[in-house]
């Protein structure tokens, strides 16, 4: 396992780049120190909001919930709507109860564009309550 600091330092450093490819393996890798990596958050955030691979987002919102467990209510309820499947999924299981996702989980229930996968976890959820 890589040492915290250059993961970090790695991070900045492809932010300042502009070097989006192979981001997310990173964003895993600072996940895995949860929340030691702290020093991570800003960037990983920007990262989150920005990038322009899709495919990416779900890795950097598994890694901000490790990293802040609790703190990423509002990343996790914007996900519900996100265009990758796994960033939904990811949000679906563990964004923070309430009206809007109570709503949300009823139109990802009822979308037939959704996977079983998503179905099942939605179900769980709407039985579930809070976590």
């Amino acid at each position: 396992m890589r040492d915290l600091p250059p993961l970090v330092a790695e991070l900045e450093r492809q932010w300042a780049a502009g070097q989006w490819c192979g981001s997310d393996d990173l964003a895993d890798g600072l996940a895995r120190f949860g929340p030691a990596a702290a020093d991570a958050t800003p960037v990983l955030r920007r990262f989150w909001e920005q990038t322009p691979h899709s495919y990416e987002r779900p890795s950097y919102l598994r890694a901000l919930a490790a990293i802040r467990p609790g703190a990423t209510g509002a990343e996790l309820t914007e996900s519900l709507w996100d265009c990758e499947e796994q960033s939904r999924l990811f949000a679906v299981e563990h964004a923070p109860d309430g009206p809007e996702l109570r709503c949300r989980l009823a139109e990802l229930q009822g979308s037939q564009v959704e996977s079983e996968e998503l179905w099942a976890a939605t179900a769980r959820r709407l039985v579930g309550g809070n976590r």
